[in-house]
C-alpha cells in the first residue's frame, strides 16, 4: 500500500475509533497559533490518554471530531513515512478533515518515530492552518531535543503519573464529608494504595491492580527506559 493509502486508512480509522474512558488531568493546556504543544514524560505516564482527554474536552466546546486528527506513530503501518511523503500527508489531511474556525488540530503521538519529525512539525506550523500537539517518551524525546527540533516554537507540558488528587478522582472518591470517621479511614486506605502501588494511570484504572503490574508493566518499563536512555537498547 502506498504512503497515501496508509495515511488515509489511519485517519479514517481514527474518525471511527471509540474514545476510551479517561480521567481529567490537572494539567493545563492551550492551543497556540504558530507553536506546538509538546507533551513529554516517562513511559505509561498517561500522555496518550491526556491527548484523548483533550479531544473530549475540545469536542465538548464545539470542535467537530473531523477537525481533530490523531496519529500514533508507533503504528507499524506508519513506519513507511519519509520526508518525501509530506505532500501525501497534507493531501490526505486536507481531504479527510474539516476545519473548525479555520484550523485543524493534528496530534502526533510518539513523534520520535517519524524521521525528521522536527522539520515536519515546523513546516506544518509555517502553513498557518494547523494546531499541533506532539508527544514522546522522555527516554527518547528529552526537553533539549524538543528545543533543538522545534527551534523554540513550542510550549512543553510534563505529564507524570497521577497526583493523589487525580488518583482519588480515578477511584471515584470525593474530598467531601471528611469529618466522618469512615470517610477518613477510606481516604487513608487510598493513600496507602497510592504510596505502596504507585499511580501509573494504566495500573490505577486496571481491575486487577496491583497484583500483576510489576511483572507485566513495571519491570519492562524500568528496564526499557533505562536501556534506551543509556543507549544500550538493541
Amino acid at each position: 500500500m502506498s504512503a497515501e493509502g496508509v495515511l488515509r486508512e489511519v485517519v479514517e480509522e481514527w474518525f471511527t475509533f471509540e474514545l476510551p474512558r479517561v480521567i481529567p488531568r490537572d494539567i493545563p493546556y492551550s492551543l497556540i497559533e504558530g507553536s506546538a504543544l509538546a507533551l513529554v514524560g516517562p513511559r505509561r505516564a498517561g500522555k496518550t490518554y491526556f491527548m484523548y482527554w483533550i479531544v473530549q474536552d475540545l469536542m465538548s466546546r464545539g470542535w467537530p471530531r473531523e477537525a481533530i486528527v490523531y496519529m500514533n506513530l508507533e503504528d507499524v503501518r506508519l513506519s513507511v513515512l519519509r520526508p518525501t511523503d509530506f505532500g501525501a500527508f497534507l493531501k490526505v489531511i486536507s481531504e479527510e478533515s474539516r476545519e473548525y474556525n479555520g484550523r485543524v488540530l493534528l496530534m502526533l503521538d510518539e513523534v520520535q518515530n517519524l524521521p525528521e519529525w522536527g522539520r515536519w512539525v515546523r513546516t506544518l506550523l509555517d502553513r498557518g492552518r494547523y494546531y499541533i500537539i506532539v508527544s514522546g517518551s522522555s527516554s527518547r524525546v528529552r526537553a533539549g531535543e524538543v528545543a533543538t527540533e522545534l527551534r523554540g516554537r513550542y510550549v512543553d507540558r510534563l505529564v507524570l503519573p497521577f497526583s493523589f488528587r487525580e488518583f482519588l478522582r480515578a477511584r471515584g472518591f470525593g474530598l467531601d464529608f471528611l469529618n466522618v470517621p469512615e470517610r477518613r479511614g477510606r481516604l487513608l486506605g487510598h493513600l496507602r494504595d497510592y504510596v505502596l502501588n504507585g499511580a501509573l494511570p494504566e495500573i490505577v484504572l486496571s481491575q486487577s491492580w496491583p497484583v500483576t503490574w510489576l511483572g507485566r508493566i513495571g519491570r519492562p518499563l524500568f528496564i526499557g527506559t533505562w536501556l534506551i536512555g543509556t543507549g544500550l537498547e538493541t
